[in-house]
């Protein structure tokens, strides 16, 4: 019983930091589609105009977002090292 108020106050508490980072990265993957379709739609252009390069640079700023976040977090650390063979 004594459980409950503090689950409570602890999702008081999280619930702002939650929102914030999913809405963040909901937005990150709306810019990265926004630019896939784009790219997509307007492949004859990109090709004579050779704008690859700069829409590649939108596409990975969109996901580095996402690859940061997940980092800052420590969902990527390397649980295993490899070593040369």
């Amino acid at each position: 019983m004594a459980a409950i108020p503090l689950i409570y106050i602890f999702s008081l508490i999280v619930r702002p930091k939650l929102r914030e980072s999913v809405e963040k990265t909901f937005e990150s993957a709306a810019q990265k589609n926004a630019t896939l379709v784009e790219s997509l739609t307007a492949m004859e252009t990109v090709k004579t105009q050779r704008a690859a390069t700069p829409l590649q640079l939108r596409w990975e700023q969109a996901g580095g977002y996402i690859a940061r976040w997940g980092c800052a977090r420590g969902c990527c650390r390397r649980r295993w090292s490899i070593s040369p063979a």
